[in-house]
């Protein structure tokens, strides 16, 4: 079983049936989320951040905070954080999130892999209209870099 946690990017994203969704809309509300108690999640991924930067709030401490429970509650799981995307939508705020991706980079414990897929999805192509959320490409993007080939 895989888990994913996040806020709508995450819940938007067409993933297998197999997978878990535990959606949050800020990085605050990731510790109201109660985790799944089997021991046999496989891989973790999470994205969240961008709804509190919109916001004018700071999420990587509560990112942080929440990735070193995930790491003690699940300590043979793979765990990815995806990074805060610059969306065409969040243009103004991104050198904040440029920083913010940086912070989150270097606060998160070692085994925990982050994946900042800026540099591949700055075109806005990769996003919906409403120029927030990925499209299928977008999302492509995403699993090629989760999964690698096998997509």
């Amino acid at each position: 079983m895989d888990l994913f946690i996040g806020s709508s990017q995450i819940a938007f994203w067409p993933l297998p049936k197999t997978a878990v969704v535990k959606r949050v809309h800020f990085s605050r509300e990731l510790f109201d989320k109660r985790l799944p108690i089997h021991k046999n999640v496989g891989r973790i991924v999470i994205y969240c951040g961008s709804n509190d930067i919109l916001r004018g709030i700071d999420p990587i401490e509560n990112i942080l905070r929440f990735v070193d429970l995930l790491v003690e509650t699940y300590p043979a799981s793979e765990i990815i954080v995806l990074g805060i995307l610059k969306s065409p939508r969040a243009f103004k705020f991104h050198d904040v999130i440029t920083r913010a991706n940086h912070r989150l980079k270097r606060g998160l414990p070692e085994k925990v892999r982050f994946l900042n897929l800026n540099r591949s999805l700055v075109h806005p192509k990769y996003y919906r209209e409403d120029g927030l959320h990925l499209n299928m490409d977008g999302y492509y993007v995403w699993e090629r870099a989760i999964w690698g080939s096998n997509v």
